[in-house]
C-alpha cells in the first residue's frame, strides 16, 4: 500500500508553480524581499542566499522578457493582419489599393490578354483568397512581372509600388513569425529557471528549519505560503490612470486595481514594439524605472502600467504620451 508523501519530502514550491508562471513570479518576487530582510547578518544563510539572489535575478530577468514576448505576438500579428486588410479597404473617397492596382493595369493593356492575364491570374482573388504566405508570393510576383514590363514605364512604376506593399507586409510577418520563436524559446528557458529557483527557494527554508530549530515559527519569515495555497483568482483589472512623473523616473496610479496585487510598467519606444521596463513590488502603486533603462533624447515614448496577480495581467491602463529631453 503507498503512503501520501511527506510535505517535506515534496518541493512545494515547485509543485504549485508548474505551468503557472505567473504566480511563481508573485511567490518569488515575495520571498526574496521577506527572506532578504528576515536573513540579514545571520552568517549561515550567507551560503543559500547568494544562491537564491543569483537565481532570482535569472528567473526575473528571464521572466521579463517573456512578458514582453507574450504582448509582441498580438502586436506584431495586429501589425500584419492590417496591413493585408488594407489592400482591399476602400473609402468613401477612394478605391482600395487592390483596386487601383487593377484599374492601372487594364488602363495599360487588354483584361483579356495575354500580359493582364499573367498578372492577375486568377482576378484579384490571387491577393485575397488562400494562406497569408501564399498571398504575400502572389503579391511578390505580381510585383517582379509589372517590373519586368519594360516597354510599359506606368506598369514598371506600378511594380515598384506593389513590390514596396509586399516588403512591407512581408517584413511584418517575419516579425510575427519571430515573436512566436522568441515566445517558445523564452518559455523553454523560464521552465529552467522557474525549477532552478524553486531548489534554490527551497534550499533557504531548508536552512532556516536548521537556524530556527528551537524556534521554527521563524521559518515563516522567509516566504508567504498563502501565495502558493491561494485558489487561482481572476486576472485584475487595469488601472484607471497614469502618472509620469520623470523627474524620479516613477510611473504611478491613483488607487491599485481591484484584485491586482502588483503593478509592471510598460513603454512603446518611437518605431518600437511593447516592452515591459520593470515589476513593482507588491502592494505599491507606483514603479520606479532602473537606471539601466536608457531613453532616446527627443523620442516620443507611450508609457503605461498593467495590473498583475498571481494568475496573470490586465489590459493595458490609460497611455501616457511623453518626449524624452
Amino acid at each position: 500500500m503507498s503512503l501520501d508523501p511527506s510535505k517535506y519530502s515534496q518541493n512545494q514550491i515547485e509543485s504549485a508553480t508548474r505551468k503557472r508562471f505567473a504566480l511563481m513570479d508573485e511567490f518569488i518576487s515575495n520571498m526574496n524581499l521577506k527572506a532578504t530582510a528576515a536573513t540579514t547578518g545571520i552568517t549561515e544563510f550567507s551560503g543559500v542566499m547568494g544562491a537564491f539572489s543569483m537565481q532570482f535575478g535569472a528567473w526575473h530577468g528571464t521572466y521579463l522578457g517573456w512578458r514582453t514576448a507574450t504582448v509582441h505576438i498580438p502586436a506584431s500579428t495586429l501589425a500584419f493582419e492590417e496591413k493585408m486588410a488594407s489592400l482591399t479597404r476602400a473609402t468613401a473617397a477612394a478605391n482600395s489599393p487592390l483596386q487601383n492596382w487593377d484599374a492601372t493595369i487594364a488602363g495599360q493593356t487588354p483584361t483579356l490578354g495575354p500580359i493582364y492575364l499573367e498578372l492577375f491570374p486568377n482576378g484579384r482573388a490571387t491577393f485575397t483568397e488562400g494562406t497569408y504566405e501564399t498571398r504575400l508570393d502572389a503579391l511578390e510576383n505580381l510585383g517582379n512581372a509589372l517590373t519586368a514590363q519594360v516597354a510599359k514605364p506606368v506598369l514598371v512604376a506600378l511594380g515598384a509600388t506593389v513590390s514596396a506593399f509586399a516588403a512591407e507586409a512581408r517584413a511584418l510577418h517575419d516579425s510575427q513569425t519571430q515573436a512566436k520563436a522568441a515566445l517558445e524559446l523564452l518559455r523553454i528557458q523560464l521552465e529552467t529557471r522557474r525549477l532552478a529557483i524553486a531548489i534554490a527557494g527551497y534550499q533557504v527554508i531548508g536552512c532556516g528549519m536548521m537556524v530556527w530549530g528551537a524556534t521554527p515559527e521563524l521559518v515563516e519569515t522567509l516566504f508567504d505560503v498563502n501565495i502558493l495555497r491561494a485558489p487561482s483568482m481572476d486576472a485584475p483589472a487595469a488601472p484607471v490612470d497614469t502618472l509620469w512623473t520623470p523627474a524620479t523616473r516613477t510611473l504611478s496610479t491613483t488607487v491599485m486595481p481591484v484584485g491586482a496585487t502588483r503593478l509592471e510598467a510598460w513603454r512603446t519606444a518611437p518605431g518600437g514594439m511593447p516592452e515591459q521596463l520593470h515589476t513593482g513590488d507588491s502592494g505599491q502603486t507606483s514603479v520606479t524605472i532602473p537606471v539601466t533603462i536608457t531613453w532616446v533624447s527627443g523620442g516620443l515614448y507611450q508609457i503605461w502600467l498593467v495590473a498583475v496577480n498571481s494568475t496573470g495581467a490586465s489590459e493595458p491602463g490609460p497611455v501616457q504620451s511623453w518626449t524624452a529631453p
